[in-house]
Order: C-alpha cells, then sequence, then structure tokens
C-alpha cells in the first residue's frame, strides 16, 4: 500500500488553467487540463464568479480539456441550473473529443447548445457567441442523479 501511494505522489499534476474573457454582455470562460473531482472545485468558482458578473450570459470554450469526468459534469450542470434561475444562459461554444463523449454518454450535450451547429470541437465557432441555451431541464435532474 505504501508503494501505490508513494507512486501517485511522484506523477506530475495535469495543470488546469481557466481564463475568462468578456465580449458584450456575455463572459467567455476558457478551460483547459484534465476536470475531476478535485479540479472541479476550482471550475465550479470560476463558473460560478463568471456567472454572476455576466449580464446576459456565459459561454465555456472546453477545447482544451483532455479529461472530463461526472463530477466535473455535474459542476456543469448545476452552473446551468443557476443560470436558468437567473435567466442567463449558459452554453458550450467548443468542445475537445473527452467532453463530447462524456456529454454522448450522458445524453446531455444539448442541455448545453443553442442548437445542432451552435458548438464545435476543437475550435470556438464565431456564431456561438449570444445563443442561448436550450434542453430539457427533466433529463438534466435525471442526469445530475446518475453521476452524483
Amino acid at each position: 500500500m505504501e508503494c501505490v501511494t508513494a507512486l501517485q505522489h511522484m506523477q506530475p499534476l495535469v495543470p488546469v488553467t481557466l481564463s475568462v474573457d468578456a465580449i458584450g454582455d456575455r463572459l467567455i470562460v476558457t478551460a483547459s487540463g484534465e476536470f475531476d473531482l478535485e479540479s472541479g472545485r476550482i471550475l465550479q468558482q470560476t463558473l460560478s464568479d463568471a456567472l454572476d458578473h455576466a449580464v446576459g450570459g456565459l459561454e465555456l470554450d472546453l477545447a482544451g480539456v483532455e479529461f472530463c469526468d461526472c463530477s466535473a459534469l455535474n459542476v456543469l450542470l448545476r452552473v446551468r441550473h443557476r443560470a436558468l434561475q437567473a435567466s442567463k444562459s449558459f452554453i458550450l461554444c467548443a468542445i475537445s473529443p473527452a467532453v463530447a463523449r462524456l456529454l454522448a454518454l450522458t445524453g446531455t450535450l444539448p442541455l448545453f447548445t443553442a442548437g445542432e451547429e451552435a458548438y464545435s470541437t476543437r475550435r470556438p465557432r464565431n456564431g456561438c457567441h449570444g445563443a442561448k441555451s436550450s434542453g430539457d431541464d427533466q433529463a438534466a435532474e435525471n442526469t445530475h442523479s446518475k453521476c452524483a
């Protein structure tokens, strides 16, 4: 058991990068790295603060995310719920293949897009700024329960 613990401490942590930019009345959060239970806390705080300061809504660029687990998905679902309560939009304007897989497996992708082509994999599209979020709140609640 001690060897496993020692090896875990020797493995380098993947850095998480979050940046926030303003475009009009919207804030764009760009994230990269690996998001799990531990780094999800940083994501939660950053998105919550950005949502509080965004007048029109929030867009999230996850094109640089290499790994995303259910705890990070729960963060996205909670922020989406808060955004809807505040009559603000919350969309994903770009996603990585890892994020796309998680959202596809859980059936949650439609909750974070403004339409079929609102997001892109790898690079954000210019057309996604100012789009409204869509989706079924019941599906979000069901997914949140499954992942919790």
